[in-house]
């Protein structure tokens, strides 16, 4: 499949203006066919990998097996997230990440890659992957900084 068609199915299934209104559900789910997480790391692979690491990377993420590094992720019945986010439960755990998501998207649609750059949400890939995925064909798909210094 060609490259452009593929971010512009993910541009289609996820455009900018709905990001904000993105449940829970859409974001991270089992189905492992159609949430953003998947879409993020599977199905748009092709415009720069974030292959591997472990499902932390997405901030909060439903999972088949309840994770045990309690000095890192907090978890209920179905979701773990990060410590760090301070989040009493998954709705304000999903907030902080949807919050993320809508100011990287934002910012990198106005070249705004300062802003990106600040964001400690997420990872260092998985921040760039987003930012690329909604920066109008400005930045490169390249999400590791000692890469790009190469």
């Amino acid at each position: 499949m060609d490259r452009r068609v593929l971010h512009k199915q993910f541009l289609q299934q996820f455009p900018i203006e709905h990001l904000g209104n993105m449940t829970l559900e859409e974001y991270t789910n089992l189905n492992r066919e159609d949430s953003f997480c998947y879409w993020l790391e599977s199905k748009t692979h092709k415009l720069g990998s974030i292959w591997g690491g472990t499902s932390y990377k997405f901030g909060i993420y439903r999972y088949e097996r309840r994770p045990d590094n309690p000095s890192i992720i907090v978890s209920d019945e179905e979701y773990a997230w990060y410590k760090k986010y301070t989040a009493l439960n998954r709705t304000e755990a999903f907030k902080v990440v949807l919050n993320a998501i809508v100011s990287i998207a934002e910012s990198a649609s106005k070249g705004d890659f300062e802003t990106i750059e600040e964001d400690e949400t997420f990872g260092t890939v998985v921040k760039w992957k987003i930012a690329f995925l909604y920066a109008n064909e400005t930045l490169i798909p390249v999400y590791k900084r000692d890469l790009l210094e190469k």
